[in-house]
């Protein structure tokens, strides 16, 4: 019986959260309008990663030539992990930095996610970016720093840190394109 339950309360909700008009609905139209788009997974592939070299590589993205790739093969959308298991990240976070104390920063000097939206903005092409939401957990300092558990647990002291470091990006947000969503 239980079973039963659950599965009508799944199917309501799917109902009711793909009923066309609906908030949701209106919400996503433009990824429908866009057809499609690039995600790319840009990455450290080890913590042991030098920051230096790591901000040699962010600085030798061709943001510009990304860009008109992008457009030449009319992407509607570019999707772009900020950073993930090693704890290096795309553009510089001062509350990062004070969260996990590691010097020098694993966040990229230059802010590629900035750079990413004013090249491809003008173009129409969205800029999406993707982070994980639990701590990078390949690197054991920021891990112990940032108080994230493996396994099946709340993790409530990473979750109010988490949301600090979001609260402070959001106070800093440069450009349209360049928001956190919390669902």
């Amino acid at each position: 019986m239980k079973l039963l339950q659950s599965l009508l309360l799944v199917f309501t909700f799917l109902s009711v959260a793909a009923r066309p008009g609906s908030s949701q609905d209106r919400r996503a139209a433009w990824f429908q309008k866009a057809r499609w788009g690039v995600f790319m997974h840009y990455l450290a592939e080890s913590p042991a990663l030098s920051p230096e070299e790591w901000n040699r590589r962010i600085n030798g993205l061709n943001v510009e030539g990304l860009a008109r790739q992008l457009e030449s093969v009319k992407a509607g959308y570019f999707f772009i992990t900020l950073g993930q298991n090693s704890g290096h990240y795309l553009s510089p976070n001062r509350t990062y930095d004070q969260f996990v104390g590691i010097l020098p920063s694993k966040c990229s000097a230059r802010d590629l996610v900035d750079d990413l939206s004013r090249a491809l903005d003008p173009r129409g092409i969205k800029l999406l970016v993707y982070l994980p939401a639990g701590a990078p957990d390949e690197d054991k300092v920021a891990m112990e720093r940032l108080e994230w558990k493996r396994g099946p647990y709340r993790n409530l002291d990473f979750q109010r840190i988490r949301f600090a470091f979001e609260d402070r990006v959001q106070i800093g947000l440069k450009h349209p394109s360049w928001r956190l969503r919390r669902n």
